[in-house]
């Protein structure tokens, strides 16, 4: 508090600690300035798509506690008789071996983990390879007051996002017109979602344009 009551200006990176600062500490609004996280639009940018043929849903990054693989591979096993739909999660963590046995269990033939991490460049390529990208926030009882810097790679590459979460993430999205907002755990409305986008390609063309816009224009 001592720091806040010093400084002549606070930067959170989000909204919703606006007004944590401002009621917890009494600080007043006029010295509190969000500034958001940013993204390369020069390296996270629209590219062709290499392969067509499946409807694919991508989740890239850590395997934490944060994220809610079970609901994502619940939502798979929903639409397993969909066969031109694909989702893949990539990246590494100390959820990563739960997650392949969960998969393993529940006989998923449209998931494929890439056990790996990769480079910011790679990342980039891989997103784009995509059709929607997911983010699975886990739900801990009360709304997200930050905003994942993953949301503003996603917009950057031009895809609609499949954001499960409530508060400042599920409010971004939505602000930015950039994608579908899902509740936590409820995977039968995750299913719809992706096939809502894979049947929608025009409305997911233009949540994915709205994205790339907003990070353009806000967050470069």
């Amino acid at each position: 508090q001592v720091a806040y009551i010093m400084a002549d200006v606070i930067t959170p990176i989000s909204p919703g600690y606006v007004h944590v600062i401002n009621r917890k500490y009494k600080i007043p609004l006029s010295k509190i300035k969000v500034v958001r996280g940013g993204v390369d639009t020069n390296k996270f940018k629209p590219m062709p798509k290499t392969s067509e043929g499946k409807f694919v849903v991508l989740y890239s990054g850590a395997f934490s506690i944060a994220y809610d693989f079970e609901q994502v591979l619940y939502a798979a096993k929903l639409l397993e008789e969909h066969k031109d739909i694909e989702i893949i999660l990539q990246g590494g963590g100390e959820l990563m071996e739960n997650v392949k046995r969960k998969a393993e269990k529940l006989k998923l033939k449209n998931v494929k983990i890439i056990d790996k991490i990769l480079s910011r460049t790679e990342v980039a390529e891989l997103l784009n390879s995509a059709d929607a990208l997911l983010l699975p926030l886990r739900d801990f009882g009360r709304p997200y007051l930050g905003i994942s810097s993953k949301l503003y790679e996603y917009q950057a590459v031009g895809k609609p996002i499949i954001c499960v979460a409530e508060g400042q993430p599920a409010e971004y999205v939505k602000e930015t017109n950039s994608g579908i907002v899902v509740k936590p755990r409820d995977y039968k409305s995750l299913a719809k979602a992706i096939l809502y986008l894979k049947e929608n390609k025009d409305l997911a063309k233009k949540l994915g344009e709205n994205g790339r816009r907003y990070v353009e224009n806000n967050v470069s």
